[in-house]
């Protein structure tokens, strides 16, 4: 292991928890970092994670030449709460293997899962259950849209949590009586058969380095809906993939989604706008080059014209 290590070209930690790793194996290798080649950590991470990573701006400091933010909102936390310079940090945004997404469009699983009428719409969001990515956020949501509108949406997530707050959340369910509106799938291996289902995307998190599954809808002609100044997806929806409301403004959520429900040619024109920006903006064969120049330490390939801004 110390040979590859020492013999690679270089190290790419695809998430602060991987350079926490590889500090793991130095440690048991007896390795100090200057005999490392070029490390470079993509940081998918911000303050919730990284805190309960225990990482610290040391870590940061001794073990890596490059750091890669997944966002701008990534980057500026990393200045703020770790103190690091904007001159050591490169913003690459998040991508997505927009090939393998479409691979999975009119596969309506979750519709088949749940044995849902076509004509009744679906509200979807996706990833771990846990309170960043706002899943008591999502209920409230529900039971405004539950008293607004005469034939609500079902809400459903895709996605699993542990035991005791996956109990806490359906007890909630039952609680705002909302067992007729609001599904949890548990965990998915293949989470992209699910995602045609959704007529909209709700990005409820409270704090999101980027929301590659915004992505990775948006392909699907999906629009999303986020808070603002929660994810760094928000420039990306804002630029016509979506609609972006107040942040932590529940009832402004809510007003956002059910306009996107009952006006079908707004819904299907963001979609598809969603869809052109991430093909332009954010597919894995337009940043690939770029990260991987960043990783080399090489001059990094100018963009095309037809993509730059």
């Amino acid at each position: 292991m110390a040979a590859l290590l020492l013999n690679a070209d270089a190290i790419y930690c695809n998430t602060v928890v991987g350079l926490q790793c590889l500090q793991v194996l130095l440690d048991a290798l007896g390795l100090p970092p200057e005999r490392l080649p070029r490390v470079s950590v993509h940081v998918r991470e911000m303050g919730y994670w990284i805190q309960r990573s225990g990482i610290s701006r040391q870590s940061f400091q001794r073990l890596t030449n490059c750091i890669i933010a997944d966002s701008q909102l990534t980057a500026n936390h990393l200045q703020d709460y770790l103190g690091l310079e904007k001159q050591v940090l490169c913003v690459i945004d998040e991508y997505c293997d927009t090939e393998e997404v479409v691979r999975w469009r009119g596969c309506d699983r979750l519709r088949e899962e749940l044995n849902l009428p076509r004509q009744r719409q679906l509200v979807g969001m996706a990833g771990t259950i846990e309170w960043r990515k706002g899943p008591d956020i999502f209920l409230q949501v529900a039971r405004h849209l539950a008293t607004e509108m005469p034939d609500p949406p079902l809400f459903a997530w895709v996605g699993g949590g542990d035991p005791m707050t996956t109990y806490q959340i359906e007890s909630d369910i039952k609680r705002m009586g909302l067992d007729s509106m609001v599904r949890f799938t548990g965990p998915r291996e293949n989470p992209y058969p699910y995602f045609d289902s959704f007529d909209v995307f709700l990005l409820t998190s409270r704090e999101e380095p980027f929301g590659a599954v915004c992505l990775e809808t948006a392909m699907l002609e999906i629009p999303s809906i986020c808070f603002s100044g929660c994810a760094g997806a928000e420039s990306f929806i804002a630029a016509g993939a979506g609609l972006v409301v107040d942040r932590f403004d529940v009832s402004a959520m809510a007003g956002a989604l059910q306009k996107l429900l009952e006006d079908d040619a707004l819904r299907r024109s963001l979609g598809e706008r969603a869809k052109r920006e991430c093909l332009a903006e954010h597919a894995l064969d337009v940043l690939l080059p770029r990260l991987m120049a960043q990783v080399l330490g090489d001059d990094p390939p100018p963009r095309p014209d037809h993509l730059k801004r």
